[in-house]
């Protein structure tokens, strides 16, 4: 299977951001508890938010808004795919 060139490139941004912190951490996150990752997960997404201009509380209202609209769906690793799906839509369109 070829990747998309979209794909591709944000694969490369993401190996480039893991060897850039390999020496201080190496796989170290392989080791992290689910429930760690989870955190760094909302952090990330957190900061992502704020970094497009989103105010604390309009974050909450998503999140709020979101968690009323929301069904269970598939399972963690397939909803794991999704974000980083999404990751890469939007590192194209922020480029």
């Amino acid at each position: 299977m070829e990747l998309r060139p979209e794909l591709a490139e944000y694969a490369q941004a993401i190996e480039r951001t893991l060897r850039r912190h390999d020496k201080e951490k190496g796989d170290s996150w392989k080791e992290c508890s689910h429930q760690w990752l989870n955190g760094k997960l909302v952090e990330e997404v957190v900061e992502y938010l704020r970094a497009e201009g989103l105010s604390d509380a309009e974050i909450v209202e998503k999140v709020v808004e979101h968690l009323i609209q929301s069904v269970r769906h598939k399972s963690s690793s397939s909803e794991a795919v999704d974000v980083g799906a999404v990751g890469m839509m939007l590192f194209q369109r922020n480029r």
